[in-house]
């Protein structure tokens, strides 16, 4: 099944903290759906108050990706390909990706 939307993945320890900061932040994409993911050895924080989706890495399947420590932040496309992957340790990278794949869609947009 394939999805038209492309979308911001948080994973990590505090995936939800790093997702929940990318919400008044502008990608320029029109359509840009966003979703934390935790270790599987982390349990979700019932009680955030973000109402972006969050789940559990139930299957340790991201489990490579991750370094004690960092929280990653991934731009997927419609076709689930990463477009981007970042460190979101640095709440100035995350700004710093949406300023550019702003300029990107914005360059694409112009041609």
């Amino acid at each position: 099944l394939m999805c038209s939307d492309f979308a911001l993945v948080a994973y990590g320890d505090d995936a939800q903290r790093v997702i929940a900061q990318t919400q008044d932040l502008d990608f320029g994409l029109r359509a840009l759906r966003r979703v934390a993911v935790t270790p599987m050895r982390v349990n979700l924080v019932r009680d955030f108050t973000s109402p972006l989706p969050a789940g559990r890495d139930v299957n340790d399947i991201m489990g490579k990706l991750e370094k004690p420590g960092r929280e990653l932040l991934l731009l997927v496309r419609p076709d689930r390909y990463i477009a981007a992957a970042i460190d979101a340790s640095d709440s100035a990278a995350i700004a710093k990706l949406a300023q550019a794949t702003r300029a990107l869609v914005a360059s694409v947009q112009a041609a």
